[in-house]
């Protein structure tokens, strides 16, 4: 059955109530009294398109199931509009990627290696066919001191045993840059840029609230702020907890009320930067089962929270 919108707003009063949701439209009358937020929440929307309170209030599960009853049809012309996914929020850079290793960068740096071989072996062959170094210097790569005398000797050692010890350096400097690919500290830079520390969202933090399971919060003050509007303040557990409620989200509150369990939304006035407290503020209304039963509330008893739920993300 096809309702149209103007149908629906004619049916604006407490003794007859329609309200649409998602492109449905429900008879909510025999409803009011049974309202956890009392009848004058229900009241207010009636003839209206109560889509963004519903989504907002967060509903429990089986909301649906208990509006299947009052149904009378469905709103003509309503589009559902598809909700954007929501988008991953990156709290710290990729780290940067690593370049493997290849094959052809082992053959490279082998081929390098045989070729700096052969050129020390070439040097040495060269000097004991065919003189062209220094004296001295091919003297002490055949072994044999240039001059047998005590100076001469000791002249040739200390002469051969530098240039051993420079080449060992060099050749193991060469080797582990060739084989581990190695960096000297000459190859960096003289200053390194210390990255930025990427601060976390205080607000989008976790915390204390569980979306699956109700926590106990005891209530720390209450104030009367205006007629029927009282303002809550709960304690956490300690004056450093993170209520973990991202803005825009709700929190739902559970209670007994006359033997029946009534839940209900709200959206609290505090948020993560608020530590140790969790604070609200409601309104009463007179046939409000769940909002009289928070303005009887005393100091010190608890109230049972879960969250964070809503339509917003």
């Amino acid at each position: 059955m096809e309702i149209e919108a103007a149908t629906v707003a004619q049916h604006n009063k407490p003794e007859d109530c329609w309200i649409s949701v998602h492109g449905k439209v429900y008879d909510v009358t025999k409803y009011l009294q049974d309202h956890p937020g009392g009848a004058d929440v229900l009241a207010e929307a009636a003839g209206t398109d109560a889509t963004h309170e519903f989504d907002n209030a967060g509903h429990s599960e089986d909301a649906w199931d208990i509006m299947q009853p009052y149904l009378v049809g469905n709103l003509q012309g309503h589009h559902e509009k598809k909700k954007p996914k929501p988008k991953p929020i990156m709290n710290q850079p990729p780290p940067p990627k690593q370049t493997p290793f290849t094959k052809d960068q082992s053959l490279a740096k082998l081929a390098t290696l045989g070729l700096f071989s052969l050129s020390i072996a070439a040097i040495y062959y060269q000097s004991r066919h065919r003189p062209v170094l220094p004296k001295s210097l091919a003297s002490w790569l055949h072994g044999k001191p240039e001059n047998q005398s005590g100076l001469g000797f000791i002249k040739g050692l200390f002469i051969g045993s530098t240039i051993f010890a420079v080449g060992n350096a060099i050749l193991a400097q060469k080797l582990a840059k060739l084989i581990w690919g190695t960096k000297s500290f000459t190859s960096y830079p003289a200053h390194i840029k210390v990255p930025k520390r990427i601060r976390k969202n205080t607000l989008l933090q976790h915390g204390l609230l569980d979306p699956s399971h109700y926590r106990s919060l005891p209530l720390q003050t209450k104030t009367l702020v205006a007629p029927n509007v009282y303002k809550f303040t709960f304690a956490l557990p300690t004056a450093d907890t993170v209520l973990g409620l991202p803005i825009g989200q709700h929190v739902a509150i559970k209670a007994d009320v006359g033997g029946e369990t009534v839940s209900r939304s709200y959206t609290p006035v505090s948020n993560n930067a608020d530590r140790g407290v969790l604070e609200l503020v409601v309104k009463v209304y007179p046939d409000g089962k769940l909002s009289g039963f928070l303005s009887k509330l005393q100091v010190g008893e608890g109230v049972l929270f879960r969250g964070p739920k809503g339509a917003m993300r």
